[in-house]
């Protein structure tokens, strides 16, 4: 059992005690609040949902255009995108809500902790949601458009057929269709062309009519080089697949980008210090590689851009390890003495202690005249030493002078006469005879 030392002046828990039903009143008043707080949130979720949705497909869009391929994303059930829209509004709200709902754990949990603690979980809270934050900024800005350019060009260009280009035959006119970057703003009715930045072939059907847009007839395609026909493997993703490979690789990176906060709280509990995470550097690289592998789909590209980051945060948590030492000794945890109830520290003297129980003779004991258990050396209860060759009785080719309090015992025990120390200026050195390890009552117990 340990105890806190708590000084003047000291932060502490609040004094004020609660039952556990108050507790648990208390605990209940915290998470219906949170639910409260979720509310509102969740409203703004559904009804930006849309343009969240816009936002996590815009990457694969682009790298389809970008490799020829139609821009477009599947959809096979009636409510593939309707479940997918209420999902991500709700992951959003609880990401969003996130703070608000650790507020009210920390509200709950606060009066319990002490100022260390407290400015530690102030710390870690902060630090910890913005190096979320990065994790997926940087999945959606960086790693996962780079995934997405390696898997698409990989799969269209496997199967494809090849031509040779051949001189048009005699009397053949080429129809000449025109390229536009963007859509004329008033087409009449037949006009055609094709718009580069969407890879369509369009046809006006109605014209403009009294502040009605007109209405356009559109086919995609995949742009190919002259005798190099059109991919047969396409990449057509399902919007609900896609988003949850996007949520989960997000997950992925929030949490390997929490690699500082691990090592700081590491080295603030005394775990590791500076020179154990110097020493095992090589290690921390090569657990980054396997992290990197096992927490995405397994290409090569996006298991270097997780790697590479986490070894990198891994550096920065050495560094804010270094900037931001622990702290040792603000407050000491200090064993109870189970008699008294008072704290008692090393070297601290112990309050009313027991008074010593007089030493026994057990010279008549047999044990005593057996030498061959002995240790190397003991003391017999005249508080004579003894060498393992010398029985009680026998000149001693050591002695020292007895205590000052076992010289009443010494004329209990003829068989083991006292002998003069030699003549010496320093007076001679007292031995305990309570620290025969071998000394007992008649019961038994250990002196």
């Amino acid at each position: 059992m340990v105890r806190r030392i708590v000084r003047p002046g000291e932060d502490t828990p609040d004094a004020k005690t609660m039952s556990f039903l108050d507790h648990l009143d208390e605990l209940r008043s915290r998470l219906m609040w949170a639910m409260i707080g979720l509310l509102p949130i969740l409203i703004a979720a559904l009804y930006f949902g849309p343009q969240m949705l816009e936002l996590i497909v815009h990457p694969v869009l682009v790298k389809l255009r970008e490799a020829g391929q139609p821009p477009e994303m599947q959809s096979t059930s009636p409510f593939e995108t309707f479940f997918t829209y209420i999902k991500l509004s709700l992951i959003v709200t609880l990401i969003v809500g996130g703070p608000w709902v650790l507020w009210n754990l920390w509200k709950f949990v606060s009066p319990g902790l002490y100022i260390n603690e407290r400015k530690i979980v102030r710390l870690m809270i902060p630090l910890s949601g913005l190096l979320s934050v990065l994790g997926v900024a940087f999945l959606w800005a960086v790693a996962l458009p780079t995934t997405l350019f390696f898997m698409i060009n990989f799969s269209t260009d496997i199967g494809r057929d090849y031509v040779k280009p051949s001189p048009i035959p005699p009397g053949v006119v080429l129809a000449q269709i025109p390229v536009l970057t963007a859509d004329p703003p008033e087409p009449k009715i037949g006009e055609a062309w094709i718009n580069s930045t969407f890879n369509e072939y369009r046809v006006c059907l109605r014209e403009a009519d009294q502040g009605v847009a007109p209405l356009l007839w559109s086919i995609s395609g995949a742009t190919v080089k002259p005798g190099v026909g059109s991919a047969t493997l396409k990449q057509q993703y399902k919007v609900d697949d896609y988003t949850d490979t996007f949520l989960s690789l997000a997950l992925g990176f929030a949490i390997a980008f929490q690699t500082p906060v691990v090592v700081l709280i590491l080295g603030w509990l005394g775990i590791v210090d500076q020179a154990f995470l110097r020493k095992y550097r090589r290690h921390a690289i090569m657990a980054s590689a396997v992290v990197g592998a096992l927490a995405t789909p397994g290409d090569p590209s996006m298991m270097l851009l997780l790697g590479i980051p986490m070894w990198l945060l891994y550096e920065l948590g050495v560094l804010l390890l270094r900037l931001i030492p622990p702290r040792r000794g603000e407050v000491e945890d200090v064993p109870i003495d189970p008699d008294e109830g008072e704290s008692s520290g090393p070297g601290a003297s112990t309050p009313n202690p027991p008074p010593p129980s007089p030493p026994t003779d057990n010279s008549s004991d047999e044990r005593f005249q057996n030498a061959s258990w002995r240790p190397k050396s003991y003391f017999d209860p005249t508080g004579e030493k003894y060498s393992p060759d010398e029985k009680p009785g026998e000149p001693a080719t050591q002695s020292e002078s007895p205590p000052a309090d076992g010289g009443a015992n010494s004329t209990d025990a003829p068989s083991a006469p006292s002998v003069e120390p030699p003549a010496s200026d320093t007076p001679p050195a007292k031995i305990d005879p309570y620290s025969n390890p071998h000394g007992g009552d008649n019961a038994g117990r250990p002196t």
